[in-house]
C-alpha cells in the first residue's frame, strides 16, 4: 500500500468540503509579454559615463522610492551602486540620473578586507538587504560572505587544487554568514567586532577544504541572490541558511531575539532553536557532522508563527493577500521541473505554496557553461519584483521582474566578459482562476516513484514524494 503525504491528505479533505460550497480560487500563472522586455542599467553605457563602474550586479537589485526619486541599489564585493532617477524610464540614460559609486571599504555596505586567511571570515562580502535596529540604536544585517581559494592560492595550487583555469573553482569555494553593523543610520557598514567569534553568525563545521571538496562548501543563502532573508516576528529575528557540503545539502533555519550579538543565533533541532554554530577555526572539532543541523524539510509544516503575526522583511501581496517571494528553479538532476522564474505564497512567513510559474526560461533565453563545468545555466541571475507604481513597498496585480543577465560571447560564457552585467526588467501580471475539481493521474514524470513501497513513507529517495 502507498501512503499520501499528510499534507496533501489535508488539502483534499480541505478541497472536498469547500468545493461542496464554492469554488477554490487559485494562483494562477503570471502573464507578461516580453517583447516588453527592457534594459534597466546597460552596463556598457554606465561603465562609459562612469569608468568607475566596472563590475555589473551580483547581487539582488533594491529598488524603492525616496523623496520624489526612484531610487536602484546594488553591486558586488567591490563597489556599492546607488542610482536615482525620477522615473523608471530615465535610468538607461546615465545623463538623467543622480549616482553614487563607492569602492572603499565600508560606504553603502561591508566590502570585507579580502583576508587571505579563510579562518578570519573577512575575505569577500556581498550587498546585504533587510536590515534591523537593535537595542543600542544601531543597525545590523546579515551579509553574505565567500572566501574564493582560487583568487587566494591560485589556480593547481595545494590551497586550490582545480583545473578549471581562468573559471570558478567551485571546489574552492567556502562562505559563511557574518554579522554587520552601521552606526550612521545605514550609510557606512562594518562588522561587528574585530574578531570571528564576534561577527561569525553561521559557518560550516568543517574547516576550508577538510573534505577535499568537489564543489562549493560552507553556508550559503537559502534563495538565489546574496541574501540570508532576515526577518522579524515578534521578538525573534530568522535567517534561512543552506549548508553545503560534500555529498550533501542541508536547509536549516536559525533565529535569534538579540541582533547585536552574533554567537545568540541557534539551529532549527526539530523541537526547538538549541543548535550552536560551530567555527571549526576557534574550537576543537572531532565530528564536523554531528554539528550540521537536521533539515528543516524533514519538519514541514514549521510552526514558528502560528498566530500569523506580522512579518517584517518579507514582501506582501496585497493582490493574494499574502506574502509572495520568488526564486528560480532549473535542475538538471530533476528534468520534470519546466525551468524558470516562480513565485511561492505564505500565510506566515515559513509554510509556502507550491510552485506558481513566473517566467519559463525556454524560448526566453539560450543556456550557457562554465569553462569545466558540464552543468547548464540560464542567464538570468538575482531576479527579485516590484510593484510597477508602488515601487519597492507591497506587490499589487501589476509588477516589475527584475533581473541580472551577463553578458556572453556567442552564447558562451567568457570570464574576460564576467563583469558586463545589464539589468533589466519585465512588467507582469499576476492572475488567479476558479477550480471545482481535479484529477490526479499518470503523468509520466521523469522521476523515480516511492523508493520503498509499503514501509509507511512517500519517498522517492530524493527526500520527495510525487503522487503518482
Amino acid at each position: 500500500m502507498k501512503y499520501l503525504p499528510s499534507c496533501l491528505l489535508l488539502f483534499m479533505a480541505l478541497f472536498i468540503s469547500s468545493s461542496i460550497q464554492a469554488q477554490i480560487t487559485y494562483p494562477d500563472k503570471a502573464t507578461y509579454d516580453f517583447s516588453q522586455n527592457s534594459t534597466l542599467i546597460n552596463f556598457d553605457v554606465y561603465s562609459a559615463a562612469y569608468p568607475e563602474y566596472n563590475f555589473g550586479p551580483d547581487a539582488a537589485i533594491q529598488l524603492f522610492i525616496e523623496s520624489d526619486s526612484i531610487v536602484a541599489k546594488f553591486g558586488h564585493s567591490d563597489i556599492h551602486v546607488q542610482v536615482k532617477a525620477a522615473n523608471i524610464d530615465e535610468f538607461s540614460d546615465p545623463s538623467k540620473v543622480r549616482i553614487q559609486i563607492s569602492s572603499d571599504e565600508t560606504t553603502g555596505h561591508y566590502k570585507g578586507t579580502n583576508d587571505p586567511d579563510p579562518s578570519k571570515y573577512d575575505y569577500m562580502i556581498w550587498p546585504h538587504t533587510n536590515s534591523f535596529e537593535g537595542a543600542d540604536g544601531h543597525l545590523y544585517s546579515i551579509a553574505y560572505l565567500e572566501f574564493t581559494g582560487w583568487t587566494v592560492y591560485g589556480y593547481n595550487s595545494a590551497g586550490c587544487p582545480s583545473n578549471n583555469v581562468g573559471a570558478i573553482a567551485f571546489e574552492c569555494w567556502m562562505s559563511a554568514a557574518i554579522l554587520v553593523r552601521s552606526t550612521d543610520g545605514g550609510l557606512s557598514w562594518d562588522k561587528v567586532g574585530t574578531s570571528p567569534e564576534e561577527y561569525v553568525v553561521a559557518s560550516s563545521p568543517y574547516k576550508y577544504r577538510e573534505q577535499n571538496n568537489t564543489g562549493r562548501h560552507g553556508v550559503f543563502p537559502a534563495e538565489t541572490g546574496a541574501d540570508f532573508g532576515l526577518r522579524k516576528v515578534g521578538d525573534h529575528y530568522y535567517i534561512e541558511v543552506d549548508f553545503w557540503g560534500e555529498d550533501f545539502k542541508i536547509r536549516s533555519m536559525a533565529r535569534t531575539t538579540d541582533i547585536t550579538d552574533a554567537s545568540s543565533w541557534r539551529f532549527f533541532d526539530g523541537e526547538d532553536f538549541s543548535i550552536a554554530n560551530i567555527n571549526p577555526y576557534l574550537e576543537e572539532v572531532s565530528n564536523p557532522a554531528s554539528h550540521l543541523p537536521p533539515p528543516i524539510d524533514n519538519f514541514s509544516p514549521l510552526n514558528f508563527n502560528p498566530n500569523k503575526l506580522p512579518v517584517e522583511g518579507l514582501t506582501y501581496s496585497t493582490y493574494f493577500q499574502k506574502y509572495i517571494f520568488i526564486r528560480s528553479r532549473s535542475f538538471s538532476f530533476a528534468p520534470e521541473v519546466t525551468p524558470g522564474i516562480y513565485y511561492y505564497l505564505s500565510d506566515d512567513g515559513f509554510n509556502w505554496s507550491g510552485n506558481a510559474m513566473l517566467l519559463p526560461f525556454e524560448n526566453n533565453f539560450d543556456t550557457f557553461t562554465y569553462p569545466g563545468d558540464d552543468e547548464p545555466y540560464w542567464p538570468i541571475f538575482y531576479a527579485s519584483i516590484t510593484d510597477q507604481t508602488n515601487i519597492g513597498g507591497t506587490i499589487g496585480q501589476d509588477a516589475y521582474l527584475v533581473y541580472v543577465q551577463p553578458e556572453l560571447n556567442n552564447g558562451n560564457y567568457d570570464p574576460s566578459l564576467n563583469p558586463k552585467r545589464d539589468i533589466n526588467y519585465l512588467p507582469i501580471s499576476f492572475a488567479t482562476h476558479q477550480i471545482s475539481s481535479f484529477e490526479v493521474e499518470h503523468t509520466g514524470l521523469e522521476i523515480p516513484e516511492d523508493a520503498n513501497p509499503g514501509d509507511g513513507y512517500c519517498d522517492n529517495g530524493y527526500g520527495k514524494c510525487s503522487v503518482i
